[in-house]
């Protein structure tokens, strides 16, 4: 046995003496350094080491500088690899470290020596125009490819609008699928006929290029474009490969994202890239989005340029990498969104990427600076195969460069991820652990809605997804938000992987706090050489509902909103106001003055009212629904409005009753308060819409005015408010050129439209419209109740929508003040409605005063039909005319009008 080993070792070293010759001779050839006067030599045994200095000057005739050990590791962690037993020796002398590695290799004790080799890079890329790139210098990219330059069997999904794939520094990178060549029979059986080289899911083909649009083919060059080329550009991934996935339609619109998704994980992609967002929630695609994540892709996703906090999809869907932009000082660029789910960012302005056409042209956004990221998930992928795709992700998030200490950052901190990607940190970092929270549950003190003032229970899990922590610490941050924390955790150790469950703590939730506020709870761990922090948003309770009754559907909420809980600039929250399944309206608001200058509002963005005391409550009286709540305006002391919102559903199917009473305390007294409801009108579109007014019913009401427009749609709805208690109605009807409501109001301009009648017929035609319906010169004295109640209503025609409210005045408002007989309706301007429009079969017209006689003539001119009419309505059959525009003359004590009918 032990003439086997000695035989086998100096095989060994003979077999490692001409294999060091040899590889000498072939780096001399590459011009490899090494540094002078110095070898590693790795000694066979501690004993054998500790004798080194004197070994090597008998051996080497020279003598030493230093001879310190290589590496400070433990010997029991390095055993297997025997780090501890290697040691750098420096001398003096002019002899080369190749002969003196020489010499020293020959000694038993020495299990090898050589050179100190100096590595150098790979070489820059020769693509022409990298030095425009310098989001790859910045983020480290080009180092990171001295390391690894990807693989070619790791593919990302270009989830997108399309992309040029004939592209000279794009073609050679896309993966195509051998196993269905184009011949026009699905080989592979998976359903897509002839899907070399991607797909078309919004049209349906196996054509991804869009000629129209060159968003998929930037997105593309960024992550995949073919490195080291000699054109263009070079791309991140360097050597990975990507899939065109093309989901938007004809129009441009993006109509299969979602499929997109399922297509790429069902083709092989690894890591998903959705250069997109919505402002939609939706469970069906966060299950799409779990069902990738269950086959191991990665899915990145733009953050979004909305310069806002506000949540968007998919990149704010548990487990997707959410990216923001930043510019080249590492700011946040300007239009970028952020929030608490970002995880990462990543430069987004001036990128230099593809264009269609073989073109190359810079672009900004988030959409721009996902990629980036995309391809650095490629890299680590590529050098760590064995990782998860969680894994990669946060080897990702854990190495980047924290930001959050620039001064132009200070406002968004916590809120860009965990800094700007640096990819050789993430293929070189092999001692950060990663913990983080995967699972949470909040519970209020009452066991109901988390409401301000409470005491809230937080219960989190986590995961330590890299390398193993050591003294870990986990701590949540108290907040002038949430205050009185209790519970903190030390924990030995945390193995890669390893989970821990039931971790508790406490806060108590602000008083002061309005609703739907955003809780921000930081928590924060900390470990031998690693610190982070996650930030979970609680959100006061919106307490709102969601009402269905008769015809009608619409969402209450208690901030003083109507039909909508929230309103962003991108996206309206809430069921809107809808009659038979059409929203009626973008956005309704509640209005209180006091006085000229106490005010709340809860138009927009302006959220001055909040919830007081106790949530709002469902109550059935008599078997009709009410909603009641109680709020208060913050800017106003001393005044509580209690909402009685009604849904009659027998008597009402087509109206709601939202009856107010106005809680005065002893230091309240005005003799000209005023409360109304606004309502943003969208009746078939958002233009065209008209208002009128009804004095006799105090009913402000609107339709759409365009005759055609019906062509389009299955009715024009008539829909309004109407005063039906006690009061001095104001109507005004809100143009675009007098007051922007889509601005903030000034005090003045608010008192304006509470006080000042302005009620033209009609709104200019390119002019979105919205109406004001206010009851003023409202007496308030101290410890008093006033109560104002509104009808909001709806219905097919001006008749129905007249009766309706007479309906709603007789049941739920002041009946004294309301005398209807059989006398016709003061006249309106522009007051006569056909509909329906187009018709089959029979029209109806409607007029506020009496019609005398009816004629319908043909496009040419050429009278059709001529009826004489005794009354304000009439039905005249037009089945035996034409298909197409027809012209219908109305002759009544208004004189004459004419309007266009379209027969089909």
């Amino acid at each position: 046995m032990k003439l086997k080993t000695l035989v086998s070792k100096s095989l060994w070293k003979i077999t490692a003496s001409f294999l060091f010759i040899t590889l000498v001779t072939e780096l001399h050839a590459q011009e490899t350094k090494y540094r002078p006067n110095i070898v590693v030599v790795k000694y066979s045994n501690a004993k054998a080491a500790a004798n080194r200095e004197a070994q090597f000057e008998s051996l080497c005739n020279a003598k030493t500088r230093r001879a310190n050990r290589m590496f400070a590791v433990n010997k029991k962690d390095s055993v297997s690899a025997g780090l501890n037993r290697i040691y750098m020796i420096e001398y003096d002398g002019d002899e080369s470290p190749i002969m003196v590695a020489r010499k020293l290799a020959q000694s038993e004790d020495v299990e090898y020596a050589e050179p100190y080799w100096i590595p150098k890079p790979a070489g820059k890329a020769n693509d022409p125009m990298i030095g425009q790139q310098y989001y790859l210098s910045l983020t480290k990219t080009l180092e990171a490819h001295n390391i690894t330059q990807g693989n070619s069997d790791i593919v990302i999904g270009i989830v997108d609008q399309g992309v040029d794939v004939r592209h000279e520094d794009l073609v050679n990178n896309i993966k195509l699928n051998t196993a269905d060549p184009i011949n026009g029979i699905d080989d592979d059986g998976d359903g897509y006929t002839d899907n070399y080289r991607g797909w078309d899911l919004g049209e349906d083909d196996n054509n991804p290029i869009n000629r129209e649009d060159t968003h998929g083919t930037k997105v593309a060059g960024i992550a995949c474009a073919t490195t080291n080329n000699g054109k263009g550009i070079a791309s991140v991934g360097y050597k990975t490969k990507f899939l065109p996935i093309k989901v938007s339609d004809e129009d441009g619109e993006l109509t299969a994202g979602y499929e997109g998704i399922v297509y790429a994980a069902d083709h092989g992609c690894k890591i998903i890239n959705c250069s997109w967002v919505s402002g939609a929630k939706s469970q069906m695609n966060y299950d799409v989005v779990r069902y990738a994540q269950d086959r191991g892709c990665l899915i990145v996703a733009s953050a979004g340029n909305f310069d806002s906090e506000y949540k968007l999809y998919p990149a704010s869907y548990d487990g997707v990498l959410s990216v923001c932009a930043t510019n080249s000082a590492d700011e946040k660029c300007q239009f970028s969104s952020y929030n608490h789910s970002v995880d990462i960012a990543a430069p987004g302005e001036e990128i230099l990427t593809t264009d269609n056409d073989n073109l190359y042209n810079t672009d900004d956004g988030t959409s721009f600076a996902a990629p980036i990221v995309s391809g650095a998930a490629a890299l680590v992928w590529a050098a760590r195969p064995n990782l998860t795709a969680v894994q990669v992700a946060e080897l990702l998030r854990v190495t980047a460069d924290n930001i959050d200490n620039i001064p132009a950052n200070a406002p968004y901190r916590g809120k860009l991820g965990s800094g700007r990607i640096n990819v050789l940190r993430a293929l070189t970092d092999s001692t950060s652990p990663s913990i983080r929270i995967t699972n949470y549950t909040f519970s209020a003190s009452n066991n109901d809605s988390v409401l301000q003032g409470q005491t809230i229970g937080i219960n989190i899990g986590i995961c330590n997804y890299l390398e193993k922590a050591k003294n870990v610490t986990i701590t949540l941050e108290p907040t002038d938000k949430c205050t009185n924390v209790s519970g903190s955790y030390h924990i030995d150790s945390i193995s890669t992987m390893q989970s821990i469950d039931s971790l508790t703590f406490t806060v108590s939730i602000s008083d002061t706090l309005s609703y739907n506020a955003n809780v921000p709870l930081r928590f924060k761990f900390k470990a031998d050489g690693y610190s982070a922090s996650q930030t979970l948003d609680l959100s006061i309770d919106p307490v709102i509902a969601d009402i269905e009754w008769g015809q009608m559907q619409t969402t209450i909420a208690d901030n003083g909103k109507i039909g909508i809980y929230e309103f962003d600039d991108w996206n309206v929250q809430g069921r809107g106001f809808s009659y038979k399944d059409d929203n009626l309206i973008m956005d309704g608001a509640l209005f209180f003055a006091l006085n000229d200058s106490k005010i709340a509002s809860a138009i927009r963005k302006d959220n001055q009212f909040a919830p007081f005391g106790k949530k709002s409550e469902k109550v059935v009286i008599n078997g009709v629904t009410h909603f009641k709540s109680s709020i208060r305006p913050k800017n106003i002391d001393d005044i509580e409005i209690i909402q009685d919102y009604i849904f009659d559903d027998e008597n009402l199917p087509t109206a709601m009753i939202c009856d107010y009473a106005i809680v005065c305390s002893r230091n309240v007294n005005s003799q000209n308060a005023a409360l109304g409801i606004y309502f943003n009108w969208d009746i078939l579109g958002s233009i065209f819409n008209k208002i009128e007014y009804d004095a006799k019913r105090q009913l402000a009401y609107v339709y759409n005015a365009d005759d055609l427009v019906s062509t389009f749609f299955k009715s024009n709805p008539r829909s309004g408010i109407c005063l039906i208690s006690k009061g001095n109605p104001i109507p005004f009807a809100i143009e675009e050129n007098k007051i922007n409501f889509r601005k903030n109001l000034t005090n003045e301009q608010k008192w304006l439209v509470m006080n000042e009648p302005h009620f033209e017929s009609a709104a200019p035609d390119t002019n979105d419209i919205a109406m004001m319906l206010t009851c003023n010169n409202i007496t308030i004295k101290p410890n008093d109740t006033v109560k104002v109640t509104f009808a909001v209503l709806a219905a097919d025609n001006l008749n129905e929508l007249k009766r309706t409210a007479e309906k709603a005045i007789e049941l739920y408002g002041d009946k004294e003040k309301f005398v209807f007989d059989n006398t016709s309706d003061k006249p309106a301007a522009n007051a006569i409605h056909i509909y329906p429009n187009p018709a089959k079969s029979t029209i109806y017209i409607e007029n506020n005063n009496p019609i005398s006689t009816v004629r319908i003539y043909s496009a040419n001119g050429v009278l059709e039909v001529e009826t004489n009419v005794s009354g304000t309505s009439a039905a005249i059959g037009v089945s035996q005319i034409a298909d197409g525009l027809h012209i219908v003359e109305i002759i009544s004590t208004d004189g004459r009008t004419e309007r266009r009918l379209v027969v089909k």
